[in-house]
């Protein structure tokens, strides 16, 4: 399909950048049509209280993230395949996108407080439709998120000193009340130990951030440690990591546009 689409305007002109373009756009296509075959479900029966959800054409919110940005609408489940354990339903534009990223997405009904986690396994752009396996009911707090964490779109480099030994790592995505920071170290560090967290951001000015932080989780991220740490800023830092947060808001929002714009209409 792409290239159908950009044959047409590369052989006449011969234009490099359109070569280009095809190249990356054929090579982001390829990684993501193969993370999918790799991917087996773990799971293929449908639970109960999601059929039911279903059989009553109940409305219900479609939740993903995207570089930290929550993205949500309203949704119906389609179908369900109960042979092979997916659901087909209705996505926006901005929820097509982000599930090419992050495929990890979520299904909250507000009227009976039911959650369920499940992966995108298809995506049907033309239709709006994602088509979902792996479904889970779970429980409603793992959702809890009480800021909007945003991914750097630089390397932001970090320092975790414990016990006046500095550990160095990057920022994997940040909040106003706290930051998490991936490291090739397996850290000395439990979890509600108090450290110290330094690193720096650029908004309107160059600012050093120098937080006593708790850490609150540890989880593995590729081939990297990841340390969630938890602070309370003071009221200037706080207006500063607002200011970038803001910022990094608008410029993933922009990213996804332009990706629509690019994917969805041109095509």
């Amino acid at each position: 399909m792409l290239s159908n689409h950009y044959i047409k305007h590369i052989f006449p002109s011969s234009e490099l950048e359109k070569l280009k373009t095809l190249v990356i756009l054929l090579d982001f296509y390829i990684d993501f049509i193969d993370s999918h075959i790799k991917e087996e479900p773990i799971t293929t029966t449908i639970p109960y209280s999601l059929e039911k959800l279903y059989k009553s054409e109940a409305t219900l919110i479609l939740f993903g993230v995207y570089k930290g940005i929550p993205i949500s609408n309203k949704t119906k489940i389609i179908s369900i395949n109960k042979i092979n354990g997916t659901i087909m339903v209705n996505a926006n534009n901005y929820q097509l996108i982000a599930s090419k990223f992050q495929k990890e997405i979520y299904l909250l009904d507000i009227k009976t407080n039911k959650t369920f986690k499940a992966y995108v396994k298809d995506i049907l752009p033309y239709k709006k439709i994602l088509i979902l396996s792996d479904i889970k009911e779970i429980k409603r707090n793992i959702l809890k998120r009480n800021y909007i964490r945003v991914q750097p779109k630089e390397d932001i480099k970090a320092i975790i000193s414990i016990n006046n030994h500095n550990f160095y790592g990057k920022i994997y995505d940040l909040s106003v009340k706290g930051v998490s920071i991936i490291s090739e170290e397996s850290l000395p560090i439990n979890i509600n130990d108090i450290v110290n967290v330094k690193f720096k951001l650029f908004t309107t000015k160059e600012t050093i951030f120098n937080f006593s932080a708790e850490l609150r989780s540890i989880s593995k991220y590729d081939n990297f440690y990841r340390y969630h740490f938890y602070f309370e800023p003071t009221p200037a830092e706080e207006v500063e990591l607002e200011r970038y947060i803001t910022r990094r808001e608008k410029e993933i929002i922009f990213e996804l546009t332009e990706y629509l714009n690019n994917e969805f209409i041109e095509l």
